[in-house]
């Protein structure tokens, strides 16, 4: 078992009870995936409506040189930059993990309605939607974060980033996507 892990859980539980006066039942970490979806064009970016890659040519955030995008001009057309992956948790003996993905995202300054999807996959079909949240223009790069529950059972899960078309020229770009699920000790 990695030490860091169990003393940054030990923490964040000394951190709780400290603040909170009551103790987290889940007191250390014991297992995490990670997943890097660092914009290198591979076969994990799939694109919805009028979407693609930028690779090297300078769009990207921080270290990272690529990114993905979606752009519109036509109303009522979805657009969007996806990924999947699948979770661990049966392997882990648990019924449920918390995943967190984080993303940088940037926009025209007419941006609007950008929305993350997360969607679980089972036989290559859509199922249960697991949650969603909005993000809005920025003109700079802008960290996304987003929290959700997994069950052993969803299989597959499918990240969407997207936004319909408005009719006026828009984009969005999409970089340093990650998603880091754990399972807890009760």
């Amino acid at each position: 078992m990695n030490t860091k892990m169990i003393a940054t859980g030990l923490a964040a539980a000394a951190f709780a009870l400290l603040f909170t006066g009551k103790a987290h039942a889940q007191e250390y970490q014991t297992a995490h995936d990670v997943w890097n979806f660092n914009n290198a064009p591979n076969s994990a970016w799939f694109f919805g409506g009028n979407a693609g890659y930028d690779v090297n040519k300078g769009f990207g955030y921080g270290s990272f040189p690529n990114d993905v995008w979606a752009n519109n001009w036509q109303k009522n057309v979805w657009n969007s930059v996806n990924v999947e992956f699948t979770p661990g948790v049966a392997a882990w003996g648990g019924d449920t993990t918390t995943c967190t993905v984080t993303a940088e995202i940037q926009t025209s300054a007419n941006f609007v309605n950008g929305i993350v999807d997360v969607w679980n996959i089972k036989n290559g079909a859509l199922g249960a939607q697991l949650g969603q949240d909005y993000f809005g223009a920025s003109e700079n790069y802008n960290e996304v974060s987003y929290t959700f529950n997994v069950s052993a059972s969803s299989g597959t899960v499918l990240l969407d980033f997207g936004f319909w078309g408005t009719g006026t020229p828009q984009w969005m770009r999409v970089a340093d996507v990650t998603a880091t699920c754990w399972n807890f000790n009760d």
